[in-house]
């Protein structure tokens, strides 16, 4: 019922100052810099030359359209992740340029000595990294390195440690019926680990379609993580979740939660769902007001 996915909605509809999140873009970049010098070093040289060639500028303008979104948007909280396209973008331009020949002999040079002396010191495998992987980074904003953070439990190589959770009996993991459990972040292996019984809260609104729609917390500059952003519980919310209340009190969060539910659980094709759907997209249910005056209700 949206033109985009409701993981768009929690991280990109945020309300926090566009000065924070371009800073936090520059963040991102130097977390590539630093860390993929090989994936930063290639794209700016498919970049440089690329212009040169009539037939790679249009490869080259998507390429730059994409690094500058990265920085509109404040990067991602896992290293790496956003370059995979235009990383991939610029070794398909540089392989073409080769293949065509529309490029001096010494750009093949160029990249042989680029892979051969970025290559060994970008790449941390996890034959070499072993169990422990050492290098989970975090930089200023909360940019991580996300594979060697879950390496460390999840790896192949750590199996021996404890291994997978067992998801056909959760048994010795499982809360009762109608448990409330609250994240940010983790949803997968946390989900695994509550069982099919439990219900989780999750206070970025990754997985709840109506937590995604309220205002952001700001309690700071930069004091929040790029991906994971705190939103406003409505008030009386987890209570309603537990069937201890039948309706929220905020008159507005209420018809967004039907609103919510008729769109992403209704029938396919009723006309109540066309009906919600059309309210989702151009009606505010007077929350502006409602956060704005601090009815926030519990973090």
């Amino acid at each position: 019922g949206t033109w985009l996915p409701n993981s768009a909605l929690a991280k990109l509809n945020t309300g926090l100052p566009k000065y924070e999140l371009i800073l936090q873009g520059f963040v991102y970049f130097g977390t590539v810099i630093v860390y993929d010098t090989l994936s930063f070093v290639t794209t700016a040289l498919f970049l440089v030359l690329a212009w040169r060639s009539r037939q790679q500028r249009e490869l080259a303008l998507f390429t730059l359209l994409y690094l500058a979104y990265i920085l509109w948007v404040g990067g991602d909280f896992m290293g790496g992740r956003f370059f995979s396209v235009p990383f991939f973008a610029a070794a398909l331009g540089l392989g073409l340029m080769l293949q065509r020949g529309t490029a001096h002999r010494m750009l093949g040079v160029m990249v042989t000595v680029i892979i051969v002396l970025l290559g060994p010191i970008n790449l941390y495998p996890n034959f070499i990294a072993g169990r422990a992987f050492d290098r989970p980074f975090f930089w200023f904003g909360g940019v991580a390195d996300e594979r060697g953070f879950y390496n460390q439990r999840y790896g192949l190589l750590n199996i021996g440690l404890g291994g997978y959770p067992d998801v056909s009996d959760w048994s010795p993991t499982a809360g009762p019926p109608a448990e409330l459990h609250s994240l940010c972040g983790g949803l997968g292996g946390g989900g695994l680990k509550s069982g099919p019984d439990a219900h989780i809260l999750d206070h970025c609104g990754l997985s709840d379609p109506l937590i995604a729609r309220l205002p952001a917390q700001h309690k700071g500059f930069m004091d929040w993580r790029v991906g994971h952003f705190y939103r406003r519980v409505p008030e009386g919310y987890e209570a309603w979740l537990r069937g201890e209340i039948d309706a929220l009190p905020h008159a507005g969060t209420q018809l967004l939660h039907r609103d919510v539910t008729i769109a992403t659980r209704g029938p396919l094709w009723d006309s109540a769902r066309i009906g919600a759907i059309w309210r989702l997209h151009m009606h505010d249910y007077g929350l502006d007001e409602f956060y704005a005056n601090g009815a926030a209700g519990s973090e």
